[in-house]
């Protein structure tokens, strides 16, 4: 054991995936199951990649864990738990990311690039993870703001990310932080019934997920529904209805009965289902990439 943090062994030596055979030798899943009792006191923290994880296989040695982003490091989890919302937001209001510069003075062959482009990396995934929780959190108290944060945030990292990535014909995190911004947007079109401000969110939904398609080294991008909806979009340009309807708009069902009684108002129809894009999850992490109705990883 180590000191007061009672850390445990299981074994002599720490053999990767694949290699438990060899004697006297200890996996990662050994280890995390031996010191367990030790997170709640001692709660444990993961910078960089799992010691001995297979390329490719990402957290292959540890198949009871997950990771939760917190900022250049993560949270270890056990499988099936996770950190609740208000917990992971005060670790995201403490700002813990150092401010890049708006240049890029460096090539990809110098220390400094690597550094920079780890702490881009790291800025992405917690900036899905807070999009997501800003969705809920927005529908929940009605507060746009959560969406306003959300959006200002991830487009400092693409313009951040163009730096680096602009010049390519594709990129997957140019791609996804596209398609996570014209998915914010989509969520905002709640908070409004004004045709002149739906037309803009819409032109704006049309820019990123354009872009998204564009961008995304996927061929599925291109029969997505990003795709089909900015096919909607450019055959009626003027288009100035919410992408997803809502027969009551989130930010009306606050102030008061007139508003509510306003906000009951018949409305129009909107694009058919094939155009529309699907919602967003409101417990999504970045465990699960992929998912269609997430703010997350799509390429």
């Amino acid at each position: 054991k180590m000191g007061p943090w009672g850390i445990v062994f299981p074994n002599h030596f720490h053999a990767p995936p694949g290699h438990s055979h060899i004697p006297d030798t200890y996996s990662m899943e050994q280890f995390l199951a031996a010191n367990s009792k030790q997170f709640k006191k001692h709660p444990l923290f993961k910078a960089g990649a799992w010691l001995g994880d297979v390329q490719g296989l990402r957290d292959s040695g540890v198949p009871s864990w997950h990771i939760v982003p917190v900022g250049l490091v993560a949270k270890v989890m056990r499988k099936g738990k996770e950190m609740s919302n208000d917990d992971w937001l005060k670790w995201y209001n403490k700002k813990l990311f150092p401010r890049e510069p708006n240049y890029f003075r460096f090539d990809d062959a110098a220390w400094e690039w690597l550094m920079r482009r780890i702490v881009l990396e790291w800025r992405a995934k917690v900036g899905f993870k807070y999009s997501n929780i800003a969705v809920e959190k927005a529908q929940a108290t009605g507060d746009v703001a959560f969406l306003t944060n959300a959006a200002a945030d991830m487009q400092d990292i693409l313009n951040l990310e163009m730096l680096p990535e602009g010049k390519k014909d594709k990129s997957y995190i140019l791609a996804d932080l596209h398609n996570a911004l014209g998915m914010i947007v989509v969520h905002r079109q709640d908070w409004t019934d004004k045709p002149e401000e739906l037309k803009e969110m819409n032109q704006q939904i049309r820019h990123h997920f354009s872009e998204f398609t564009r961008l995304s080294p996927s061929a599925t991008a291109l029969s997505g529904q990003e795709a089909s909806l900015v096919k909607f979009i450019d055959s009626q340009p003027g288009y100035a209805k919410a992408i997803v309807p809502r027969e009551t708009p989130r930010s009306l069902l606050h102030p008061g009965p007139e508003s509510f009684k306003q906000a009951n108002a018949p409305r129009d129809s909107a694009p058919s289902e094939a155009h529309q894009p699907e919602r967003i999850q409101q417990q999504a992490t970045h465990e699960t990439p992929n998912a269609d109705k997430t703010i997350e990883k799509r390429g």
